[in-house]
């Protein structure tokens, strides 16, 4: 817990979009926290698209209870296998990255968030991503 917690204030500011100087960006207290939520990140986005844009839509139309095979049918369906996809890809995702870090040395995985948190492509990526993932949880709430 305390890992996560030393590793979520310079992570976050940098996620946010705010200007960390090099010192900070090259402090990573918690290298593998940072890595598995990098991947876990990328297995959601990754099986959330996949339920609502391949399986979700398939299932609808190769087994169709009654009512599936129309527009609001198959997008019911896509919702549905998209949020189970969410539901699979995080767990997925940080046993992904931890089976990875085993055959990575330390400092392979320190390297490896210091160039994620350079590439400012992948910042705003995650950046998107924890800003969707509030707000669904949120709607998904009210």
């Amino acid at each position: 817990f305390f890992r996560f917690v030393n590793m979520s204030l310079p992570w976050a500011k940098n996620v946010l979009g705010m200007a960390l100087d090099d010192d900070a960006m090259q402090d990573i207290p918690a290298p593998p926290v940072e890595m598995a939520t990098h991947v876990m990140f990328k297995m959601t986005q990754a099986f959330c698209f996949l339920g609502t844009c391949v399986i979700g839509p398939l299932a609808a139309l190769a087994f169709p209870p009654a009512g599936t095979r129309t527009l609001a049918g198959v997008a019911s369906k896509a919702v549905a296998y998209g949020s189970k996809g969410a539901i699979l890809g995080a767990p997925l995702g940080v046993a992904a990255a931890y089976a990875k870090m085993r055959t990575l040395e330390p400092e392979a995985v320190r390297d490896r968030c210091f160039r994620l948190r350079h590439n400012q492509g992948q910042v705003r990526v995650d950046r998107i991503s924890t800003a969707g993932a509030l707000v669904g949880g949120s709607a998904s709430m009210a």
